[in-house]
């Protein structure tokens, strides 16, 4: 693995326990701020860089600092806003329910850093009227608009308010939709009309969410910080053992355990159950599959540009092939066979005693 994939786990390790970490001379900055980009997480690696005196303004600390204080800016903006939203629904006797990024956000040692592309929202289904209508009288402009999400945006401000959180069934091993719509059934109420879910029914959300990510788009490294600040802010607070009952429910224990030993790997954050052992090779690739995922097919014209990039900073471990990941053993393995092993259950990469099939 290049030594600049290995140096942003470790800042990011770094910032989630609120840890120093050792400057290296040998980093090539841009190979991490390329892959921060991706991630979302360039503005933790700049607060890290300047807590931790990790380079120089000539290495480019300016542009990972500059990154830092925009997230917190655009944060402090969109915090604000989402505040008055929230209010107004308020007023308008419209129950809704706060979840992912902007709930999360405050597990994190510096919630401003938590950066989101969206924000999210759940409606009961019979409010939607009146919340598309508030939205619309507010100055929001509809980007997408089907019954299980609208979605709105303006200016900086991008919503997302579901009546549903889980349209599709992940894999054909459980109910998933069947699960989740029973979501106001795990709910605790912050303020008039305002709810967030029961923490071992978000952590489960995210999991599934994650895993939902992974057989579509790709889920990136954020989403498992996710977890670790989780986890860490949490602790014994949760009823872990209902939240192992209900993946196996939902047959998603074998990947949790994929996701909970990258998050032990990867941050150093311990795993409140018990997990089955999961293989260091197959860590390994799920390592590399996080950090830079291949592209799709369908999407070979959309990665041209960035695969481009990436030769002309350095990465020379790409795959040649539309669909394929990078595997431990020299071979490779097609994108959506990747994720059926890591999700399978029972059986799969995440259980006990079967050899990893690539």
């Amino acid at each position: 693995m290049d030594k600049e994939k290995q140096y942003l786990i470790d800042i990011l390790k770094a910032f989630i326990n609120q840890e120093p970490v050792e400057r290296q001379e040998d980093i090539d900055w841009m190979k991490i701020k390329y892959l921060a980009d991706i991630h979302s997480v360039t503005g933790i690696v700049g607060y890290v860089a300047k807590q931790s005196q990790l380079l120089s303004q000539e290495q480019g600390l300016p542009l990972f600092w500059n990154a830092c204080m925009s997230s917190i800016y655009l944060f402090t903006q969109r915090a604000e806003r989402m505040r008055e939203l929230s209010h107004k629904m308020q007023e308008a006797q419209i129950d809704h329910i706060l979840f992912k990024g902007y709930v999360v956000k405050d597990y994190y040692p510096v919630p401003e850093l938590r950066s989101y592309g969206d924000i999210d929202l759940v409606i009961h289904l019979e409010d939607r009227p009146r919340s598309h209508e508030l939205m619309l009288q507010n100055g929001y402009q509809v980007k997408s608009d089907w019954e299980a999400v609208f979605s709105y945006y303006k200016d900086i401000e991008y919503y997302e308010i579901h009546s549903d959180i889980m349209e599709i069934d992940v894999t054909d091993k459980a109910d998933y939709r069947g699960f989740f719509q029973r979501m106001w059934e795990h709910t605790v109420r912050v303020d008039d009309y305002v709810w967030e879910f029961t923490p071992e029914f978000h952590f489960i959300y995210l999991l599934t969410h994650i895993a939902k990510h992974i057989y579509s788009s790709g889920a990136g490294v954020r989403m498992y910080l996710d977890l670790a600040a989780f986890i860490l802010h949490f602790g014994d607070q949760i009823d872990w053992s209902l939240v192992r009952t209900e993946l196996e429910t939902i047959q998603l224990y074998d990947f949790c355990c994929v996701a909970l030993t990258a998050v032990k790997n990867w941050f150093g954050v311990e795993s409140p159950m018990e997990l089955h052992p999961v293989p260091d090779d197959v860590m390994e690739t799920f390592l590399d599959f996080t950090l830079v995922r291949p592209c799709e097919p369908g999407e070979w014209r959309q990665c041209a540009q960035a695969r481009r990039k990436r030769r002309k900073i350095g990465f020379t471990d790409e795959s040649p092939a539309e669909t394929a990941v990078p595997a431990c053993s020299g071979n490779r393995v097609p994108l959506h066979l990747f994720a059926e092993q890591t999700l399978a259950a029972p059986g799969g990469v995440g259980s006990p005693g079967r050899e990893n099939q690539r």
